[in-house]
């Protein structure tokens, strides 16, 4: 591999961890492809085409996942409602986030806490 490739691979990663860095700290928000690939400075179709090759997801599903998974954390360590759980993590509509969830988990929002209440409750 020629080095100005490595380069390239480099600035690459660089690039995605930027992105996952711009929706971490996000995440609360709505957040569009084209919010991310302007802060990281490609065109939306390269940034997802990069982000597949170098992370094995889609963008998109990356995002779901980060969202998930922070989700069940606040579910399992609070006793906040639903929708204020899914405005936390940047989903505007509350039935939306519980089907993305129920997918994602396989239990719905609120079973999935029950889980954890009903074990600190023993």
């Amino acid at each position: 591999m020629a080095l100005w490739q490595m380069e390239s691979e480099d600035h690459t990663e660089e690039l995605i961890t930027k992105a996952i860095d711009y929706m971490r700290d996000n995440l609360d928000q709505v957040i569009r492809i084209d919010d991310i690939a302007g802060h990281v400075g490609l065109s939306p179709k390269y940034l997802c085409y990069r982000f597949k090759q170098t992370t094995g997801q889609t963008l998109m599903d990356y995002l779901t996942d980060l969202r998930i998974k922070r989700a069940k954390r606040l579910l399992a360590n609070g006793s906040q409602k639903v929708r204020d759980v899914a405005s936390a993590v940047g989903y505007r509509d509350e039935g939306y986030f519980s089907r993305v969830f129920s997918k994602r988990v396989g239990l719905p929002p609120g079973r999935f806490r029950s889980q954890f209440e009903d074990r600190d409750s023993l």
